[in-house]
């Protein structure tokens, strides 16, 4: 293939995924540069692909507004299997997530909408915050959803340093024994 071939068949397939995302979607100018900071906009069917995600997306979030602006916050959300979504959300509801708490969750944090809830790595963090720290699955997704972005070694860490600390600060006669900063 030529240069030239090569690089009209990249503006065309960019052109046309462009009008189509702004037809289906709406995009303002700022919020479609930041979904095309993502490849995968690019690479994906807009009929087979990207359409059916929205379409999912605004099953979800109840709204053209609310999908424009979670897309635009996560960009990756278009990359997301149509399954996967809908997987997210009976999970949700498993946990007892009313679908006003689910729109909430994902407005407040669409990147953590784009994992796979039935992965056991997200269990184990919900696990993980209700037994050390007493957090409902409900309050982490609606109220605490950045903090499920985090690694649960690194959360883990935070946590018992954190202890550690609060240890040597009432436990004053054997602070020499207690690291320092």
């Amino acid at each position: 293939m030529s240069p030239c071939v090569t690089q009209s068949y990249f503006c065309n397939r960019f052109a046309h995924v462009l009008r189509g995302l702004c037809a289906v979607v709406g995009f303002s100018d700022e919020q479609l540069s930041s979904v095309l900071r993502n490849p995968m906009v690019l690479t994906s069917s807009l009929e087979d692909k990207t359409k059916p995600t929205l379409a999912a997306l605004h099953d979800v979030l109840g709204s053209q507004e609310a999908v424009v602006v979670a897309v635009a916050k996560a960009p990756t959300l278009l990359g997301s299997a149509v399954e996967t979504l809908k997987g997210n959300v009976e999970v949700m509801e498993e946990l007892g997530l009313s679908l006003t708490d689910i729109q909430k969750s994902v407005g407040k944090q669409p990147q953590l909408f784009a994992w796979d809830y039935k992965n056991e790595e997200f269990h184990n963090k919900l696990r993980y915050f209700g037994t050390v720290l007493g957090r409902s699955p409900r309050h982490m997704l609606v109220g605490q959803p950045s903090s499920l972005m985090s690694d649960l070694r690194k959360v883990d860490y935070r946590v018992s340093r954190a202890a550690t600390l609060l240890l040597c600060t009432v436990l004053r006669p054997w602070r020499r024994l207690c690291p320092v900063d």
